[in-house]
């Protein structure tokens, strides 16, 4: 009776050494997946627009009576200038490079 006994405690030995081994490869597994992800966060550059947006404001003077109204611009590269834009919508999104 006593090696069947023995038997099991060597059984349950075997099964939290390979239990307590595949805790500790999770554990590494994550944690290496967590450093990784939070470099590539921290290495990311932060997204530019693919368009200039410019919104009807009264920065500079244009030539309203031929269809011309003055727009506050915030280019791709986050500069923002005043252009005369002719449109007649309220926002406008236009190529970038209008802000040198």
């Amino acid at each position: 009776m006593e090696s069947s006994t023995q038997d099991v405690s060597t059984s349950e030995a075997i099964f939290e050494e390979r239990k307590s081994s595949r805790r500790g490869f999770l554990r590494k597994a994550g944690l290496t997946l967590a450093i990784g992800l939070g470099g590539s966060l921290a290495l990311a550059k932060p997204a530019r627009a693919q368009n200039a947006h410019c919104c009807q404001q009264n920065c500079t003077t244009c030539d309203t009576q031929n269809g011309y109204h003055a727009y506050s611009c915030v280019d791709c590269d986050g500069s923002t200038c005043c252009q005369c834009i002719h449109s007649s919508l309220q926002c406008v999104n236009v190529g970038c490079g209008g802000c040198v």
